[in-house]
Parts: C-alpha cells; structure tokens; sequence
C-alpha cells in the first residue's frame, strides 16, 4: 500500500494498457527542470478512465520533452496515486510543494476538491479534469483554480441555448426535455438549465432518470414517458454508451422531435454502441476534440500515440485487442497538460533570470495572458484573466451518414444568445419532478 501511494517520475502502473512510455534519456542540453505534481485515482472505479487521462498528461509531457521541454526546461512529472482517498492527496500536496512542485493537475472532484482547500496556501496553479462550476467561480476565493473547457452548468445553459437558435418554431414558445443519468453526475448541471430555460421563456417540462442497472425496463420507460411528453428538444446528460442506448430506445420507440447531448454522450464510443441509422440527426456539444478530427495539434498526438501504444500492448494477453485510436480521456490528459505547460513556457520566458526558481503565482500570472489559445486546435480558443480561469466556448456537431460533422464552431454563450429570437423571461415555474420506477 505504502509502494502504491509513493512518487514515481513521469510513470504508472505498468498493468494498465494506459501506461506511458517514457523518454529513455533526457535530451542534453536542457537549462534545469520544472516539477509539475499529478493527482491520479489508479486503483478505484472507474480506473480505466483515470488511466488513459493519466496517461494523456504523461504523454504529452514526454512528447514536449522530447522536442526541447518548456522554454528548455525539462518537465518532471511527479504521480500520486491517491486511490480515491482525499486525506492522501492533501498529505502528498504538501509534500510536493514542499519539495518543490509549482503546479498540478488533479482528476475527479474528490481530489480537486481536497486540493482546492490547500493551494491558495500553496500558491500552485491547479488543472482538473472534473469542470464543476464552483471551482473557478470566483477566482478571488479560487484565484489558483483553472479549467480548459467552461464548467458543466455553462455547457447545459449552451446546449439549452443552442435549441432555441435551432428551434423549428420560433414564434411558438420552445419545449424541452432531459433524460439524465442517475448520478451525481447527471444531476450536477440540471438546476442550471431549468433555471436559463425560465429566464429565456422555454418550457422546461420533462425530466426522466436513466438507470438500466436498477431496473432493465428503465429505458423503454423513459422513452415512453417522453414520447407522451412530445418535446420540440430533448438533452441528454450521461455517458456515451448508456446515452447510445436511449438514443437506439427512442429511434425504436418513434419519439419525435430533436435530440442533443452534453459532451460526455458523444464520440467514436457513442457511434460504436448505437450502430446503424438511429445516430443520425443528433448533436452534441463539444469541449475536445475527437480522434477523427483533422488539425496540427491532434496529428502530433495521434502520431506520439501509435508510436507508444504499440509498445505499451506487447505485454497484454493475446485475446486483447488493441484500440486503433486514442480514447477521449487520453486527449483530454493531453490538452490539459498542453495548457498549464504553455502556461509554464511564458512564465520561464517572461523571467529568464528565474529560470527553474519560477513558482506557482509566476505561472498563475503568465496563464492569465492566454489570448485566444487553440492549444494548435485541439480546444476552443481560451482566454484566460484575471477573473477568468475557464474556457467559454464550444464546437457543436451532428451525425450525418454515420459520421460527426461540425455544425458550430467555437460558440460563446454570449455570441449564442445574441444569434437566439427575441425572449420574453417568465417567472422560473415550479421544479418538475424526477420520477422513479
């Protein structure tokens, strides 16, 4: 137990098929090191998904570090494994730092929100993959706080505006649904779209509660629910496969209307689960890339990708067989080191004196000059300020003959709700209520 929650240098356990393969040698040649420290839960559900975004962060460090590091600087990675528990990511933080860490990226809210009650004491620039709106609400009280993608109740309130620029009817009042995950996590965004619908005068009337493992009649329950509720709208908030599967329900089941999803229900494993025609005509909004898009930035990952996957499977049994491309959690691990070490490259620029004695409030500094940052197309662009630590934007795409295609590039909610008709807000009309079966 005690192995397994000590520091490793830019590594993880070598049973996941996630591990990365790091650069053998450090290239000569470089000024100094930074230390960034990484939070991971590699040992409790749903490990796979923190593995491969472990694995995202680590690979694309050994990719800049192997083309020249930060500014020269070689980036030394510093893991912990805090297995779910948030008493050890607090104890590691302050060793880190204490050792020298300037900066971290973090995984699920657990852990970013064990950290979040340390770094303003430790001043270190903090990137989660968990984008809950609380956390770089107010960057006064969270000043070290950063996301690469705007929060999950920015993105329901887009998503929600997004229907109302694509409303059929506009001078009818616009109705809409969600079917949500029976979670945490699914019900984590709800409260921000009921209350964007009401103020915009949309009729948000029909909630419905996805849960197959406590009930297989669940679904076609739902789905019949819906279907008697005849949404113009419908938003789905839950991940790919089981957001495949009420999609496949309602194709069945005939329900009318349109139908778009938050992040986590699209991409390649959304296509793979519902098959055949019933993707087609559905949108979802975007926050990252899929492996399917072409542009400079997702090109060298694929490229680092394949070159280390194929290394990292040698060792796997012979009925396993390989992924053909990275999984999304992969290059959301990767962007987000992208970010913080742009943000760590101009601060080793803007204080060549400091050189390797840069600290945390130096990265926080340069970070808040990113300007219109596409982390070479692989995000929205990000601005990042003072009173700002989160990106604002999103790409919206939809499945035609079998294949996603943009339809929006890079949306604000500001520059969506200036494109929406006219609105007349309303008095926020009673919560409806989340049936269960």
């Amino acid at each position: 137990m005690l192995l397994n929650l000590l520091l490793v240098a830019c590594g993880l356990d070598a049973n996941t098929s996630a591990t990365p393969v790091n650069v053998p040698t450090p290239l000569p040649g470089f000024k100094g090191s930074i230390q960034i420290g990484a939070m991971f839960d590699l040992t409790t559900a749903p490990t796979e998904d923190a593995r491969e975004y472990a694995a995202g962060v680590s690979g694309y460090i050994n990719y800049l570090n192997s083309t020249g590091g930060a500014a020269g600087y070689r980036i030394d990675m510093r893991v912990v494994n805090y297995a779910g528990k948030a008493p050890v990511a607090i104890e590691q933080y302050q060793k880190l730092v204490n050792e020298g860490v300037v900066a971290f990226i973090s995984w699920n809210h657990s852990d970013t929100q064990a950290l979040s009650s340390q770094i303003n004491n430790g001043k270190t620039p903090l990137f989660s993959a968990s984008y809950r709106d609380e956390l770089t609400r107010d960057t006064k009280k969270s000043p070290y706080n950063f996301m690469i993608t705007p929060s999950y109740s920015d993105q329901m309130q887009m998503l929600v505006e997004f229907t109302r620029i694509y409303h059929p009817e506009s001078i009818r009042r616009l109705g809409i649904a969600n079917l949500l995950v029976d979670n945490e996590f699914g019900r984590y965004p709800l409260q921000a779209g009921r209350n964007y619908a009401a103020a915009n005068n949309i009729f948000w009337y029909h909630e419905g509660l996805l849960n197959p493992v406590v009930d297989p009649r669940n679904i076609d329950y739902e789905v019949n629910r819906l279907k008697a509720a005849k949404p113009d709208w419908t938003i789905i908030q839950a991940e790919a496969p089981l957001a495949a599967a009420a999609m496949s329900a309602i194709r069945k089941a005939g329900v009318v209307g349109k139908f778009i999803g938050m992040p986590t229900t699209g991409g390649p494993d959304f296509l793979d689960v519902i098959g055949g025609n019933a993707a087609e005509n559905y949108y979802v909004g975007v926050t990252l890339p899929y492996p399917t898009d072409e542009s400079n930035g997702m090109t060298v990952l694929k490229k680092w990708w394949r070159a280390h996957q194929t290394k990292i499977n040698t060792s796997r049994l012979p009925e396993y067989s390989p992924p053909t491309q990275p999984d999304m959690r992969y290059i959301q691990g990767w962007a987000t080191a992208m970010v913080l070490l742009e943000g760590t490259r101009r601060a080793l620029v803007a204080s060549p004196t400091k050189g390797q004695g840069i600290n945390g409030d130096d990265i926080k500094a340069a970070l808040e000059t990113l300007n219109n940052y596409d982390a070479e197309q692989l995000l929205p662009p990000l601005t990042f300020s003072a009173g700002n630590h989160k990106g604002t934007q999103m790409r919206f795409y939809k499945v035609e003959g079998g294949n996603w295609r943009v339809v929006e590039e890079n949306l604000s909610l500001a520059e969506m709700a200036r494109r929406g008709y006219a609105i007349t807000p309303t008095p926020i009309p009673p919560t409806p209520t989340l049936r269960r079966r």
